[in-house]
């Protein structure tokens, strides 16, 4: 019997082309991610050629991330200032920060370079992670409202902030990518909660501001998942319940696995900041928060107008009022207007913006008053609304992005003539994104801090010293100063006056840069100083009693008077040296009898 031939295997059929202007509108689109990107590395090089080195909050920073890579990691973040408002060290939730730092940090060692690539790597991350999560929308009008959206608020924020370790800072593009993964999940992309998961728990962990709004964020995202789980069946409910959620909670045991340790064996961090906001203390109070919310919705928002624009939060205007009741009322009428299309998409956006605001005003009346401590002052409050900025870009997009789904659904096939002049429209939109960012970063910050060359000479004097050490015992002793009959221009008035604050930054400044060329720091058994900023980190590396080398930090007008008996100057100006205000001066002292 004759075999019937082999029918052949029907031929794939190939993908269809996109048009020509469809790939020429993505290229262009991709070039303006690229220029919003290599804005970030052009403001890192400038860093690094201006010998930008960890001071103050940094220089803390710098010193705990190299201790990753030592045999005592931290486990819990910055100290908070909750920390100082309470007379205990308290720090922010976690230290998946300094983790990630610490590579870049440890290899390119002093004087902090490291910091710098660290967060630059970051924040290219994030702005990738963003870019590629928009591109899979497949709408070329939603990436270009994003694209400008996210280059704005780079501008207004300045570029320092996108190449700083400081823990404020690091948490705002990690949370930009949070919420648009949030959307995506929202909007039957489940996969995408890895990103949230690994991007909100970075921006969660670096600052206690960006809790609430992870927190509510999470949430979403567990409901979205929860009514996926109910309504899919088959294969997509087996990838949801075996694969998508088992290792979004992998991700985030490992993510929090250093709070968690410390809740379990350390200082128990995350129950001691729970108690601390459940204390009686006075807050700014809902008005603060419906006037931020006010202000950050309203036209012009207050986030376009950079962290000058925000720090007067005075009685908004009567039209300032309309416009943001305006906007806000045109989110909730897009959400009933996409329920009713059954489009997913934009009420999911609705949803996550209308989320982010709402969490973001409750955040901002939960902030200490600062009238009544003197832990924080009114102008420095910006800085607990970092997150606006992100939830800025989300709630303009929302408004700008359902207009434009509003607009095609109205005017159908009319709109055609506006999608043959997409490919000029997406040129003329990178150029204008490159003047918005190349004008926002022609020149570094005012607001960068000084490069303290003293500490950078102290730290090097220490390294020189015969039998190269790598342990050094210090002794820091403060001493009080008038502030300077003459200041020149532009020095802070009272600087001199060595509160704690001062004291605090000093100290810190060079441990930082005897960490970042791989010394151990110990600290003797001194009396409490006022250092409360510091503490935590001081009880947790107190000198044990064998470290070879026993030094003595000496900072205030006095510090190159005779050396303390027992002791011999080894770094420090030369005595008559002119020193600017701004420039306490310092010197280290070496005990004769702890000599090799």
């Amino acid at each position: 019997m004759t075999a019937a031939p082999a029918t052949p295997a029907p031929a794939t059929a190939p993908a269809p082309e996109r048009p020509d202007g469809d790939r020429w509108v993505a290229r262009l689109l991709t070039a303006g991610w690229v220029i919003v990107g290599l804005s970030f590395v052009v403001y890192a090089v400038r860093l690094i050629r201006m010998e930008w080195a960890p001071v103050i909050d940094n220089a803390l920073i710098a010193a705990l991330t190299v201790d990753t890579v030592s045999l005592d990691p931290p486990l819990v973040g910055m100290p908070t200032s909750l920390g100082l408002e309470g007379g205990a060290p308290l720090s922010h939730a976690g230290p998946l920060g300094f983790w990630l730092l610490a590579i870049p940090a440890k290899v390119l060692g002093e004087p902090g370079d490291g910091l710098i690539v660290g967060a630059l790597a970051l924040s290219l991350l994030s702005l990738a992670g963003i870019a590629v999560l928009v591109r899979r929308r497949g709408d070329a009008v939603l990436e270009a409202l994003a694209l400008v959206s996210t280059a704005a608020m780079a501008v207004a924020i300045g570029g320092e902030a996108f190449v700083s370790p400081f823990n404020p800072y690091l948490g705002i593009l990690p949370l930009l990518l949070c919420l648009f993964a949030v959307w995506g999940v929202a909007s039957g992309h489940p996969r995408q909660l890895w990103v949230v998961v690994l991007a909100g728990s970075l921006a969660a962990q670096t600052h206690l501001g960006y809790v609430p709004l992870v927190a509510a964020l999470v949430a979403l995202t567990a409901g979205s998942l929860a009514f996926d789980v109910a309504r899919s069946s088959g294969a997509s409910r087996r990838r949801l319940v075996r694969t998508v959620i088992p290792v979004g909670v992998l991700l985030g045991v490992l993510a929090w696995i250093g709070p968690i340790l410390d809740q379990l064996f350390g200082t128990q961090n995350l129950t001691r900041l729970l108690g601390s906001q459940s204390g009686d203390r006075r807050v700014t109070g809902f008005r603060h928060g419906a006037k931020v919310a006010l202000e950050m919705t309203s036209v012009p928002p207050r986030w376009l107008l950079g962290r000058a624009g925000d720090e007067d939060l005075s009685d908004p205007s009567v039209l300032r009022v309309v416009a943001s009741l305006a906007a806000i009322a045109w989110v909730v009428g897009l959400f009933v207007w996409a329920l009713r299309r059954r489009d997913r998409a934009l009420a999911s956006l609705t949803v996550v913006a209308g989320v982010s605001v709402a969490a973001a005003a409750i955040t901002s009346a939960r902030l200490v008053d600062p009238e009544v401590s003197p832990y924080f002052r009114p102008e420095t409050a910006v800085l607990y609304r970092l997150f606006w900025w992100p939830v800025g870009v989300i709630f303009s997009l929302t408004v700008l992005w359902g207009a434009a789904r509003v607009g095609s659904a109205v005017l159908g096939e009319r709109t055609a003539p506006l999608r043959r002049a997409r490919v000029p429209l997406a040129a003329g939109l990178v150029t204008g994104v490159l003047a918005l960012v190349w004008l926002g970063s022609t020149s570094p910050d005012e607001r960068l801090e000084p490069f303290l060359t003293h500490e950078l000479a102290n730290a090097e004097a220490i390294a020189d010293l015969p039998g190269s050490p790598d342990t050094v015992v210090l002794r820091f002793e403060p001493e009080g100063a008038e502030p300077p009959a003459t200041t020149t221009p532009g020095a802070v008035a009272g600087v001199w006056d060595l509160g704690p604050h001062q004291r605090y930054g000093y100290a810190v400044n060079l441990v930082a840069q005897l960490r970042l060329r791989g010394i151990e720091v110990r600290f003797a058994e001194d009396p409490d100083d006022g250092v409360t900023f510091m503490l935590g980190y001081r009880d947790e590396h107190r000198a044990q009693g064998d470290e070879p080398i026993d030094l003595l930090y000496l900072v205030g007008p006095d510090a190159l008077a005779e050396a303390p008996a027992g002791y011999r100057r080894i770094s420090g100006p030369e005595p008559g040296q002119p020193v600017d205000p701004l420039d306490m001066p310092t010197a280290v002292y070496l005990r004769t009898s702890g000599e090799p």
